[in-house]
């Protein structure tokens, strides 16, 4: 955090990116200075460069007055490109001059703008496919990339799921005004069960929505769960556990054991093709190439 490097930051949508990205820039050097988000796949793509550069008056049709663009407001601080993959590829150029000069030009102006800003930037799928359908600028992905963060999906990171359902349930008790005593066993169960395909963002609404449903406690009843993963859980190769249970094992050991199954199973399924065997599992492509070597398979 307390250095000028720009990040980069995958994972997928809903697993905490932008959470992190805040972090970063509450840690860094410019944090007195502005945190300003930009979602770049919710800016139409004729407004995007006028959005992030600025423009002078008269410099094009509907330019009435000089505005600032979004990296000319985030001076002294930090700069957060969401959603990065969307960024029109003819202004990847740009932005790698940009980020490399550390100067700019609204559109119409001659005059050049010295920038003193953190880049973070951040993409919901991973830019090396988009580098390879020639979607987006190897360059950039290489500048952006000074240090890389990965965020693992919720349904990798199973410790984190009550910590964060707790937290949650106890924002939406406060939002709500209601004394909740916490989750009945049978909820947590189902809880830690469900596959997350939304990841945190999904908890977080589902935890909210029963809390207001519930009187004094949240029931299973109460937990509305989307089915968006159904499909691809139905193409999961069938593992169960055994029963039996070792002394001298940990449950670590046993979840790793089934998780080594599983993925040994998928490999085979797919005739040892990774990348399918990622999009199955639901995981990205870094994370199986870790657990095949970490498992020695």
């Amino acid at each position: 955090a307390r250095t000028n490097f720009t990040v980069l930051i995958q994972g997928e949508s809903g697993s905490g990116k932008s959470f992190v990205a805040k972090i970063i820039h509450n840690y860094s050097l410019g944090n007195k200075g502005p945190f300003v988000s930009v979602d770049c796949g919710a800016i139409p793509e004729t407004l995007i460069e006028s959005e992030l550069f600025g423009y002078e008056k008269g410099s094009f049709t509907g330019a009435g007055q000089q505005k600032k663009g979004y990296f000319e407001s985030a001076n002294g601080g930090t700069i957060f490109l969401d959603d990065i993959e969307n960024l029109p590829f003819h202004l990847q150029s740009k932005l790698l001059k940009i980020v490399h000069d550390k100067r700019m030009q609204r559109i119409g102006s001659t005059k050049s703008i010295p920038l003193d800003v953190r880049l973070i930037a951040a993409a919901n799928i991973p830019l090396e496919k988009l580098i390879k359908s020639g979607k987006f600028r190897s360059d950039l992905y290489f500048r952006l990339n000074e240090f890389g963060l990965f965020i693992p999906p919720l349904r990798e990171r199973k410790e984190d799921i009550m910590y964060l359902a707790t937290i949650f349930l106890n924002m939406a008790s406060r939002e709500l005004g209601k004394k909740i005593s916490g989750f009945s066993p049978e909820a947590e169960a189902v809880i830690k069960s469900h596959y997350w395909p939304g990841n945190v963002r999904e908890l977080k609404n589902i935890v909210r929505r029963a809390a207001l449903m519930c009187e004094d406690e949240i029931l299973p009843e109460y937990l509305i769960l989307d089915k968006f993963d159904s499909e691809n859980k139905e193409s999961l190769p069938d593992v169960k556990f055994d029963g039996n249970i070792s002394e001298t094992k940990s449950l670590k050991d046993i979840f790793s054991e089934l998780e080594r199954d599983i993925i040994l199973k998928t490999l085979q399924k797919t005739k040892w093709n990774r990348k399918k065997a990622a999009e199955i599992l639901k995981i990205d492509y870094k994370t199986i190439i870790y657990k095949i070597k970490n498992y020695n398979l």
